[in-house]
């Protein structure tokens, strides 16, 4: 009876303490979906009207079709001074000027603020603190255009792997546009197989 007794308190004991961790992380992805709910309000708040002059500029240019085609996931994940020079050198003097141009006309430390609001929302996402995936969705598209355009801004500032500037924004952007990239393909994959004929 003593025995039976013991594995009764055994058992409750093990219930417990699996209810207590279920408990624990149901609370624990509650305030990470607060905190995404908090860090969009950021983004739509202090990061969306600074990313405005950045796509006006560039697009005066008619750089972001091209700046597109050359910021994959591909060729640049480093983003520092080497990785930039790898660039096709007429495209990278096309985008110095545009560069010029863009800190010309914005103040240079509205440029650092709005690099700063960057690294702030993407620490929060690559450290968990925030879930991920839920931010992503409706986001990933303005931050992975804005980071693009200013992706020579960035490398231009980093030499080398040991004194980066910048990591969360880099490490968030090889994360979604690695993820942006898989979802278009599985979307083409999808339309493909739906106007293949039939097997007779």
């Amino acid at each position: 009876m003593q025995y039976l007794m013991g594995l009764i308190g055994n058992l409750l004991l093990t219930i417990s303490i699996v209810f207590a961790g279920w408990q624990f992380h149901k609370e624990s992805q509650r305030k990470k979906v607060e905190k995404a709910v908090e860090l969009s309000k950021f983004f739509v708040d202090e990061i969306i009207p600074g990313c405005l002059p950045i796509v006006d500029t560039y697009k005066s240019m008619d750089l972001i079709k091209e700046i597109e085609h050359n910021i994959k996931i591909e060729n640049v994940k480093c983003f520092d001074k080497q990785e930039l020079s790898r660039l096709n050198p007429t495209f990278v003097q096309k985008w110095d000027k545009a560069n010029k141009q863009l800190l010309a006309n914005a103040d240079g430390i509205k440029i650092g603020t709005l690099l700063n609001n960057f690294e702030y929302f993407s620490m929060q996402l690559t450290s968990n603190v925030a879930d991920e995936e839920s931010v992503y969705q409706s986001l990933h598209q303005v931050f992975l255009l804005t980071i693009k355009l200013m992706y020579s801004l960035i490398a231009s500032q980093n030499e080398n792997n040991n004194n980066k500037y910048y990591t969360n924004i880099i490490k968030l952007f090889c994360i979604w546009e690695d993820r942006h990239k898989k979802h278009v393909l599985e979307e083409q994959n999808t339309k493909t197989g739906l106007h293949k004929q039939p097997k007779i």
